[in-house]
């Protein structure tokens, strides 16, 4: 018990010493396109990117920003952000794929141009692997993306072919990947350990 009263005392002062920052609730009075948002992330100019079913908003601190982005069919429902190493800033999509912001402009990419409908266009996840090779995490399945094209993760392994919440790459070059395993209240994660050319998946929970 002696131990643990530092801690609480620690805890306990934090708490009554914490600073309280001013709050405010933007909505689409205020310019945001829609007040379901998705994800939030920062690049590296300071301005805040705003995901939602509708579209991006871009946000200075002040105002409010719509960029214009061309969709290839229906509205821009936006999964996710992801940052790379050069400080660009990808989009995720439903049915839209992959959104490229580089050098002012956005650039589009779909894993399936033929079917457009198809679920290898809703993508919910993305890591960098390396210097210019990504892992694709869809709706359906994984993806290796080398900036151009689309190629399959591991074509012989079904437990890749599952709807992927999510993906995360550890420091040994080992993958995370949290799916639904067919019960969306039934999840599973399964890492994935690189061998010479291939991986190996073992399935946690």
């Amino acid at each position: 018990m002696r131990q643990v009263l530092p801690y609480i005392v620690v805890f306990i002062s934090f708490s009554i010493n914490a600073q309280v920052f001013p709050f405010k609730n933007f909505t689409t009075t205020d310019g945001l396109i829609d007040q379901h948002v998705k994800v939030v992330i920062e690049d590296d100019r300071g301005l805040v990117w705003i995901g939602t079913p509708f579209g991006v908003n871009w946000f200075d601190g002040k105002h409010f920003y719509q960029p214009e982005i061309k969709t290839t069919t229906g509205q821009l429902y936006i999964t996710n952000f992801y940052k790379d190493s050069n400080g660009d800033i990808w989009l995720l999509s439903f049915y839209n794929g992959l959104y490229r912001f580089s050098n002012g402009m956005f650039i589009n990419y779909l894993p399936d141009s033929i079917n457009l409908a198809s679920i290898k266009n809703n993508i919910v996840g993305m890591v960098q692997y390396n210097a210019k090779e990504f892992v694709i995490a869809t709706d359906g399945d994984l993806l290796w993306f080398d900036e151009k094209q689309f190629s399959a993760f591991d074509l012989n392994n079904i437990l890749l072919t599952k709807h992927i919440n999510s993906i995360l790459k550890l420091n040994d070059g080992s993958l995370l990947m949290g799916t639904e395993n067919g019960n969306p209240f039934k999840n599973q994660i399964n890492i994935l350990y690189p061998h010479k050319d291939h991986f190996i998946i073992f399935v946690l929970s």
